[in-house]
C-alpha cells in the first residue's frame, strides 16, 4: 500500500485509498480462495449422506425436500461465514488507524456474501446429482469455471453481444 501511494504521489495522480489499496485485493484473493474451498465443503452435503444411506432416511422423514436442501445450504453457508471472520477483524483493525470508505467496504462484504451463496448453490446442486464425492468435486469445479469464463466466451463469439457476460460469476 505504501509503495502504491508513494508512486502515485510521485506521478501526481490521485492518492490510493486504503480501502482500494488493501481491502480490495484482500477480497479478490478471498473470492479466489472460496472458489476452491466451497465445492469441497458442498460435496460433503449430499454425497456423504448418500454413501452412508442416511439420505433415504431424510427423504422418508415427514419434512419437505426443500427444508432438507435449505438446511444443508444454510449450514454450509454459516460455516463459510465463520471463515470470513478474520477478514472482518482485519478491516476493523484497519479502521482503527485509517479512515475507510464505509460504502465500498459494505458493498464488498455484500458482494462476497452473494458470491459465496451463488457458488455454494451451484456446488450443492451439482453434488446432489452425483454419487461419488470426487466426481461431484470435479463437476462442481468444472461448472464454476464454466460460469466464470462466460464473460470471455461472450467477447470471443461476438464483442458486441454482451449477453453471456451477465451470467458470468466474475462479471
Amino acid at each position: 500500500f505504501y509503495a502504491k501511494s508513494q508512486r502515485s504521489l510521485l506521478e501526481q495522480d490521485t492518492l490510493v485509498d486504503i480501502t482500494e489499496g488493501v481491502l480490495h485485493p484482500l477480497f479478490a484473493w478471498t473470492i479466489l480462495l472460496f472458489f476452491f474451498i466451497t465445492p469441497l465443503l458442498a460435496v460433503s452435503t449430499f454425497t456423504q449422506e448418500r454413501k452412508s444411506h442416511t439420505l433415504t432416511l431424510y427423504l422418508s422423514a415427514p419434512i419437505e425436500t426443500y427444508h432438507l436442501v435449505m438446511g444443508k445450504f444454510l449450514g454450509t453457508f454459516m460455516a463459510q461465514c465463520f471463515l470470513l471472520l478474520p477478514i472482518l477483524g482485519l478491516s476493523l483493525l484497519l479502521a482503527l488507524q485509517h479512515t475507510l470508505d464505509g460504502g465500498q467496504l459494505l458493498a464488498s462484504y455484500i458482494g462476497l456474501f452473494l458470491f459465496l451463496g451463488a457458488i455454494l448453490s451451484i456446488a450443492i446442486g451439482v453434488a446432489s446429482c452425483c454419487k461419488e464425492p470426487l466426481m461431484a468435486t470435479f463437476l462442481s469445479f468444472s461448472v464454476l469455471l464454466g460460469f466464470s469464463l462466460l464473460e470471455w466466451v461472450g467477447r470471443l463469439v461476438d464483442p458486441a453481444c454482451d449477453y453471456f457476460a451477465h451470467f458470468s460469476l466474475i462479471y
